[in-house]
């Protein structure tokens, strides 16, 4: 398996490598963002519904005199506005990734195409006489379309 996605890999072009590495980037700081922001929930919830633990738990108490707000439903309140915060830049993020990973996935299958359109064009003449034009058009257009869809998206 490791060396399809190996041999994947190398057909792409020295652009195309360098963007699917800074997508795998991006998607490594998604998922981060992710984390951070589903975790938020459950912490945020469990200050709601007991507020006694702002003086018995270390992180609530010292989250609290770093905040610089004097009363309990004040931090309550600027705790779950954090954690509003954090699940909007988490969702930012996502779509962002899954906007760019669409562009990439795309431009990738439109130079998958150019390619073998232009690995076609380069045959010799008896090459196109004994193939048939239409299975050679449908390699282009259908083909590349399904390698992306079925095989680079889910990579990705």
């Amino acid at each position: 398996m490791f060396k399809k996605i190996l041999s994947i890999y190398w057909i792409l072009d020295r652009n195309l490598r360098i963007k699917f590495l800074q997508l795998q980037v991006l998607i490594i700081l998604m998922a981060f963002f992710e984390i951070i922001g589903l975790s938020s929930i459950p912490a945020f919830m469990t200050l709601a519904s007991n507020p006694d633990l702002i003086n018995s738990n270390f992180f609530y108490s010292q989250f609290f005199k770093l905040s610089g707000v004097y009363n309990y439903d004040g931090f309550i309140l600027l705790f779950g506005f954090l954690s509003l915060l954090a699940i909007s830049v988490s969702s930012i993020v996502s779509i962002y990734t899954t906007w760019k990973l669409a562009i990439f996935a795309n431009y990738t299958g439109a130079d998958l195409s150019t390619k073998l359109f232009s690995y076609y064009l380069n045959q010799n003449w008896q090459f196109h006489l004994n193939e048939n034009s239409s299975l050679l058009i449908k390699n282009i257009a259908n083909e590349t379309q399904r390698f992306v869809g079925g095989v680079l998206n889910p990579l990705m």
